[in-house]
């Protein structure tokens, strides 16, 4: 169990770091754009559409990382003030409504990715560059994050049940 646990994480952490690099195109193409709009009155047709396919692969792909890296957006003014056991608690508590949340977005995520790679589905704008493969990354992603919100929610009852069970 521990191995799966190790390789869903390192996982998680590798998807993240990687693409995490998409970063540094995405500032390039966005100065490229400034530069011809506003410098060569130019504007470029195609900056917008991959800085939108870029963004969305960093985002489906970093959602892992973040939760791997306790980096989720949390009400922290209450969580702060109770203990790391109650804490805990609090954690198993609420991992099975996301897991379950989760679960649903990818049951419906599954018909809507397969449609749009069976036509293979494009932007609806001038350039029109294809959207499935961002539709594949996006299911991926929310399968990563799934994993990962299984592993901390097992790890967060493995620590529970021992002794101390404080989380550290």
């Amino acid at each position: 169990m521990q191995g799966v646990m190790r390789a869903i994480d390192n996982m998680n952490d590798w998807a993240g770091k990687t693409v995490a690099w998409l970063l540094v195109p995405m500032v390039f193409i966005t100065v490229f754009e400034v530069v011809m709009r506003y410098v060569f009155n130019m504007p470029t047709w195609w900056a917008w559409d991959v800085n939108r396919q870029l963004q969305g692969a960093v985002v489906v792909m970093g959602i892992g990382y973040a939760l791997l890296h306790d980096n989720h957006v949390r009400v922290d003014v209450l969580i702060t003030r109770v203990s790391p056991r109650t804490r805990l608690w609090v954690e198993v508590i609420v991992y099975p409504v996301l897991i379950v949340f989760i679960g649903i977005l990818i049951y419906r995520l599954i018909p809507y990715t397969w449609m749009s790679v069976r036509v293979l589905a494009n932007y609806t704008s001038a350039w029109g560059p294809p959207i499935w493969p961002l539709k594949i990354l996006m299911t991926l992603g929310f399968i990563a994050l799934l994993l990962q919100a299984l592993v901390n929610w097992t790890r967060n009852v493995i620590s529970l049940r021992s002794p101390g069970g404080t989380g550290s």
